[in-house]
């Protein structure tokens, strides 16, 4: 079964009703669950399903935060300064911001430097984390 979605930039691809872009205006909806889709979209991030998977958490809990730090270490082994590091550095790709989108590249920046307790107002160009804290 195939159906159109009229703007390819908002397909939820996430499986937790984020849009992302850059799917495809024509799905095989029986073939492709949000799950793969979501999959296939953030493997253009990092090949490494470790990294997925945080980008994956990150996008999940933005909206309370990012989640706990015990469940950060639980889930990843990472104190929480090193996971919104690294998240950090994985979305602020060129290609991270075509599959992601610009608000929620955004949101996701917002989030991760505000964990890393620093206000984007001081360090508008927040590229230096790049470099290493």
């Amino acid at each position: 079964m195939k159906r159109r979605i009229a703007d390819p930039s908002a397909c939820d691809c996430s499986g937790s009703g984020v849009l992302l872009a850059g799917t495809v205006a024509t799905e095989d909806v029986s073939r492709f669950t949000l799950r793969s889709r979501n999959a296939i979209l953030l493997s253009a991030i990092s090949k490494d399903p470790y990294e997925r998977d945080m980008v994956r958490f990150a996008i999940d809990w933005r909206e309370y935060g990012g989640g706990a730090a015990g469940q950060i270490f639980e889930e990843f082994g990472l104190a929480e300064h090193e996971f919104f590091r690294r998240v950090f550095l994985l979305i602020k790709t060129p290609t991270a911001r075509v599959v992601l989108g610009q608000i929620l590249a955004q949101q996701l920046t917002r989030m991760c430097l505000s964990r890393l307790h620093l206000d984007q107002s001081v360090w508008p160009d927040p590229d230096w984390l790049i470099r290493g804290l």
